[in-house]
């Protein structure tokens, strides 16, 4: 399959688990250039947002500094509106290529972005075995170690190393 498409994903990522990491991995597949924006980049050490955009900036590079560093991967932040309606037009005013395809990881996701990209394509969490950011976040604020088995390990160490 020839990568000739611009992606783009948007996200928290607070914090970064493994139905991302799958998302993004699929995204891969077809794209020669993919945006991961981190939204709500304004926020931090909230209950919703407990990560920095630094924080989480390291969980991607823990992971995918390679790509990051060939440009096939680009990073950027993006602060919350809080306007449905006029997220779309927020989110492409911050990518400097015209997308092609955006990878959609709940329905609510997709229906913002359905008719304004090409191509949207919805990876369901439902249909794969992967818990949400906020369950995770759930965990790790009663101390309930099983949260490790839901993020990439190089993002654990990452957490770990901020004491949470």
């Amino acid at each position: 399959m020839q990568k000739n498409k611009i992606g783009l994903i948007c996200g928290r990522f607070n914090p970064l688990h493994l139905g991302h990491t799958f998302l993004i991995n699929k995204a891969l597949l077809i794209t020669k250039k993919l945006y991961i924006l981190i939204g709500s980049s304004q926020e931090e050490k909230t209950l919703k947002n407990p990560y920095s955009y630094q924080n989480r900036l390291s969980f991607f590079k823990s992971i995918y500094g390679e790509k990051i560093k060939k440009g096939i991967i680009k990073i950027q932040p993006i602060e919350d509106i809080n306007d449905p309606p006029n997220w779309v037009s927020h989110v492409l005013q911050h990518i400097p290529d015209k997308v092609d395809i955006y990878f959609a990881g709940s329905p609510l996701d997709s229906d913002l972005f359905q008719n304004k990209i090409p191509i949207v394509c919805n990876i369901n969490r439902e249909n794969n075995d992967f818990k949400s950011a906020t369950y995770i976040r759930h965990l790790i604020q009663e101390g309930d170690t099983s949260w490790v088995n839901l993020v990439p390990e190089k993002v654990v160490k990452i957490i770990k190393g901020l004491g949470e």
